[in-house]
């Protein structure tokens, strides 16, 4: 039976873990930055260690245990920043604070609203709730339901958080996909953002670099004028409206091209997107960072590629072609070998080199 409080519990053990590791490991204070990378790299190492720990423990232990082991970790950092007195550094302004923050839920709930009321791939196609109802029954590591004696050459990751999901929480498997779609799309609105922030230093521009992000992809967004209609009519002229939220789902799912925000109806894009990008901010950080940071931002943005292996194949192979190409671009651009160029070659090395075997190792 699903309970509500086992959901905000799951939840949280696993985004404090991810608040908590990029906060004290990586050493990164901006509150920006901890919104954007924590939630998700918390979901990512959760379904990362399953996916490698799972061979030799069973997973309906696993469930449980990973969960023990990230609120204790999550614990002990909590405890050792409130010892060294580190404070979050309040990188936005209050009204910048607002509209980022009111963003982020608004279109993040609108997601989730559009993943409940429909039926999509996730919930239509065979190979995803039935596996990952085999998966929390124990079905690892993952034997293709069509042919049990062979393993699943599939990106079955986001299979393995709904899975989790049903197992400790109890919630049914089709809503733990729509939650991904809730988080999906907190996370790429903010990682779009702070990456172009990062790259422009300009609030506006990331906000604007976000709604594109999240919306572009075709004219599907102008469909909210067709809505703004209908709320004047239904609340103002008082009249009858029978479909009058039917012009959400048209601002989601478009007819030729669909927007990032309609696309991560497809599973393994939900997780995809935000791990495409947060790899893209964590190799640029590692570039320009310290001889520390760069070291474990670039082994953090490795297993990052390594998990869009098992999650979005496509973003995989454009992700190794750009880390390689990056270096290239560079000694171009500055005209010889110097120290950027350099640093870009070593920080290339150790994403593609770790990404890769983690890659061939991982399965799917």
């Amino acid at each position: 039976m699903f309970n509500l409080f086992l959901l905000i519990l799951f939840l949280g053990v696993i985004f404090s873990f991810g608040w908590y590791f990029v906060r004290v490991i990586l050493g990164e204070k901006k509150i920006t930055h901890l919104f954007a990378l924590g939630p998700f790299l918390g979901l990512v190492f959760y379904i990362f260690i399953l996916n490698f720990t799972s061979r030799v423990i069973p997973i309906v232990i696993n469930f449980y245990l990973i969960l023990g082991i990230f609120l204790a970790t999550a614990a002990c950092l909590f405890f050792w920043s409130r010892r060294q007195g580190e404070k979050m550094e309040i990188d936005l302004d209050k009204k910048w604070r607002r509209i980022i923050g009111i963003t982020a839920i608004i279109i993040s709930l609108w997601a989730g609203l559009v993943a409940a009321r429909g039926l999509f791939a996730d919930t239509t196609y065979t190979n995803h709730l039935p596996t990952a109802a085999t998966i929390a029954a124990g079905n690892f590591p993952v034997k293709n339901i069509a042919a049990p004696k062979e393993l699943l050459k599939y990106h079955y990751a986001p299979e393995i958080f709904a899975a989790a999901a049903r197992r400790v929480t109890g919630i049914p498997l089709w809503r733990a996909y729509d939650l991904e779609k809730i988080i999906s799309v907190w996370s790429i609105f903010l990682l779009l953002f702070v990456l172009a922030r990062y790259l422009s230093g300009n609030n506006l521009v990331g906000y604007m670099v976000a709604l594109a992000g999240v919306y572009g992809g075709g004219l599907n967004y102008l469909h909210i004028f067709d809505g703004l209609r209908r709320v004047y009519q239904k609340f103002f002229l008082k009249m009858e409206i029978p479909d009058f939220f039917s012009f959400i789902p048209r601002i989601i799912n478009g007819e030729i091209v669909d927007p990032v925000i309609g696309t991560i109806n497809h599973h393994w894009t939900a997780f995809g997107f935000p791990a495409l990008i947060a790899v893209i901010f964590l190799y640029l950080v590692s570039v320009s960072g310290s001889i520390r940071k760069r070291w474990l931002t670039a082994a953090v943005g490795a297993v990052l590629l390594g998990f869009l292996a098992l999650t979005a194949e496509v973003f995989f192979g454009v992700a190794v072609i750009a880390l390689a190409a990056y270096p290239i671009f560079l000694f171009f651009k500055n005209r010889g070998f110097g120290e950027e160029v350099r640093r870009a070659i070593f920080i290339s090395a150790i994403f593609l080199t770790a990404g890769l075997f983690l890659a061939m190792i991982g399965g799917g």
